[in-house]
């Protein structure tokens, strides 16, 4: 398993920058990324597990009923990106259907990334595993060493307002070394 640091420390604003950005917003809105320390973390997978809670459920539905499809259309040697991996418990549908060559999670979470990404490499020894700790609303590039044809389920994007979020991929895995998106 390896671990990239992407977190940009000179150009992220701090909470209070977000917060009073947030307020002066209409509607006022507060990024989810700060509820996701570790603690944060074991929290939402607690809620996630619920049954109140049916995103999580419809999301597993969804990537279950379309996995071969992808896997078929995204084709061997591919790369599985995972934006907000959290635990990695849905993506592993993906996994098995696609059998990708790389595996790229990305979360804000540090020592929660860690561990799912750990599990993943565990569970799949076949599998290059690459953890990338960061803040994916920020413009990020691919990790050193981590390229190629992939796919990006999209479960997070949910979390992001519509006008926030449009091109969100494009802009989180352009390579400007080689210009692959």
């Amino acid at each position: 398993m390896r671990f990239h640091d992407q977190r940009v420390d000179e150009a992220r604003p701090s909470f209070l920058d977000d917060v009073i950005a947030g307020l002066c917003r209409v509607p006022k809105a507060l990024s989810p990324k700060w509820f996701y320390d570790e603690r944060g973390s074991w929290l939402f997978e607690s809620i996630c597990c619920q049954p109140e809670y049916y995103l999580t459920r419809t999301e597993e539905g969804i990537l279950a009923a379309a996995a071969e499809e992808i896997a078929s259309l995204v084709g061997p040697e591919s790369l599985l990106v995972e934006l907000g991996s959290g635990a990695s418990r849905k993506v592993r549908l993906l996994l098995e259907a696609m059998r990708p060559c790389r595996y790229l999670g990305m979360d804000i979470s540090r020592d929660f990334l860690l561990q799912s990404t750990r599990r993943l490499a565990a569970d799949y020894p076949w599998l290059e595993v690459h953890a990338a700790w960061g803040d994916f609303s920020r413009c990020l590039q691919l990790p050193g060493g981590v390229a190629g044809r992939g796919v990006l389920p999209g479960l997070e994007y949910r979390q992001f307002h519509a006008t926030r979020g449009r091109g969100l991929p494009v802009r989180a895995f352009h390579d400007k070394s080689t210009g692959v998106w």
